[in-house]
């Protein structure tokens, strides 16, 4: 019989109250011993009855309602938990019952420090079955970053400043850089970790997702940071700003040439470009795969509208340069050492 031990689930949501009782359900039919589980789980201010709902299930239930980020639930769990093993889970993710078995026995190995399953997906109907398909091509083996969820060494996390709470999206590939420099390893276990629902079922719902891709993008452009991740995302904006200068220019100068041709001559080769550049050049053969990237670079337009939708945002609340979670773990630190009494 393999060691086991303490794990903290911590479990964050906004607006989950149709998918809470299904989570909390699911942890507990885990196969772990139930006298090693910790259950936390922090919301980000939801309007409907989430909170209520998870207080039917743990004790520990907080609100993150000050700038919420799925970084700033994850931190606040992180605090609050007493195992040495952290376990995440989205409120709309059903844990597998035996992932955690595979992957505490992992981390017991001593060798990495973040282990990650793959997750299916709820619904096959709509857009939902394409979202995730970058599990179809990850092998078993060192990753550099974990994706929602995850079950984490808890020092592993503390080293690095855990989550940066001004992140919005994307947070996963930037704890993953800075995992990486101080020498942490994430392993990608071929274990189904839960099933998810991103809840996308049509192409509206889609095109909302990517108006609030680009608001994410436009804050962690402001963050004063020159993390590799940071760095990526404002590529990526002076990316999407050219592309939609060109495509500007190339209309304007149609509608006073009178060439209207010009513009469907233009799509049809951009999208010839795109089946060269991931079929023939990156080869993906998988459909869905393909699929996911067209769609994703033809939606352009409505992360360019959500840089538009951020700047009335920013003009009404300002912008956030502060990562919270070192604020709160250095008063933690001075609790720990008596230097204050309470907060």
């Amino acid at each position: 019989m393999q060691y086991k031990q303490g794990i903290s689930i911590i479990v964050i949501g906004f607006n989950e109250a149709t998918n809470l009782d299904s989570t909390f359900n699911a942890i507990d039919n885990v196969n772990y011993p139930k006298e090693l589980l910790e259950l936390i789980y922090v919301d980000s201010g939801s309007t409907d009855n989430s909170v209520e709902i998870a207080k039917k299930y743990c004790n520990k239930v907080f609100i993150e309602n000050d700038w919420p980020t799925a970084s700033r639930n994850r931190n606040r769990g992180l605090i609050e938990s007493k195992y040495d093993i952290c376990h995440f889970i989205d409120g709309d993710i059903i844990i597998d019952p035996d992932y955690l078995n595979f992957a505490v026995n992992k981390l017991n190995e001593g060798i990495v420090h973040v282990v990650f399953g793959y997750l299916e997906e709820k619904s096959n109907k709509g857009l939902n079955k394409i979202l995730l398909q970058h599990y179809k091509n990850r092998k078993p083996g060192y990753i550099d970053a974990p994706g929602a969820g995850g079950t984490y060494i808890k020092q592993a996390l503390i080293d690095v400043n855990a989550w940066d709470e001004r992140i919005p999206r994307g947070e996963e590939m930037d704890i993953g850089n800075r995992l990486e420099k101080k020498g942490y390893k994430i392993w990608f276990l071929e274990k189904k970790m839960g099933i998810h629902d991103f809840g996308v079922n049509n192409l509206a719902s889609y095109c909302k997702r990517q108006i609030n891709e680009g608001v994410s993008i436009c804050k962690v452009v402001l963050i004063p940071s020159n993390e590799k991740f940071i760095n990526h995302i404002k590529h990526l904006a002076v990316r999407n700003i050219q592309f939609h200068i060109i495509v500007f220019f190339i209309f304007l100068l149609s509608i006073i040439s009178g060439y209207i041709l010009v513009i469907p001559t233009v799509f049809v080769l951009y999208l010839g470009y795109l089946f060269v550049k991931y079929r023939i050049v990156r080869k993906i053969i998988d459909k869905d795969t393909l699929f996911y990237y067209f769609l994703q670079n033809l939606t352009k337009s409505f992360v360019l509208y959500g840089y538009y939708k951020f700047y009335f945002y920013f003009l009404k609340l300002g912008k956030n340069d502060k990562n919270g979670f070192l604020i709160r773990i250095n008063i933690e630190k001075e609790i720990a050492t008596n230097k204050i009494k309470n907060i």
